[in-house]
């Protein structure tokens, strides 16, 4: 009883990760990473600019006040489970009560995205998701070439502290 309690509660949290993935960068980044520079350089107004951060911090809070009580759920299912006559129905319940939490996180976000992008308007709403694209792929390309730096750096110093070593070494993966 208490295993197939604990598979459900794997299984609902899961779950509960893989749609939490899926949600698009835009939503993400419309309600949570937005800043007030990168506000003003798209030449939204004050009164724009402190709207859509009053969303993004009514957003924050939901979300902090959510995942606060899905902590406390996932402490009373934990809780339940160590004992060897745990309620099944109860745990039922509990999972149920998070699943709906994990929604109601989902919908607020969508709703501050709605409201984000009906603030800004939509030119300027294509405008940030440019913005956001090209700072990602520069982001990314950062990433690429500091790795590939990494490693050029470091077989130029393995190879050049051992260079006769090296040679072996690679004979005898040529032989194999």
């Amino acid at each position: 009883m208490k295993r197939i309690a604990l598979l459900i509660l794997l299984i609902s949290l899961a779950a509960g990760a893989a749609i939490a993935q899926t949600v698009d960068l835009q939503l993400a980044v419309a309600t949570q990473a937005l800043t007030q520079n990168m506000l003003q350089e798209l030449n939204l107004s004050d009164t724009e600019i402190q709207n859509i951060l009053k969303l993004q911090e009514q957003f924050r809070l939901r979300k902090e006040q959510s995942n606060l009580d899905l902590n406390v759920i996932k402490a009373q299912i934990a809780q339940m489970l160590y004992k060897p006559d745990a309620n099944t129905a109860e745990v039922k319940r509990l999972l149920e009560r998070a699943s709906d939490l994990r929604l109601e996180q989902e919908i607020a976000q969508v709703e501050a995205y709605q409201g984000i992008r009906k603030e800004m308007g939509e030119e300027e709403w294509t405008k940030l998701m440019q913005q956001i694209r090209t700072r990602a792929q520069a982001r990314q390309q950062a990433q690429t070439d500091a790795q590939s730096n990494t490693r050029t750096n470091t077989r130029s110093s393995s190879g050049g502290s051992s260079s006769s070593g090296s040679g072996s070494q690679s004979q005898g993966s040529s032989n194999r």
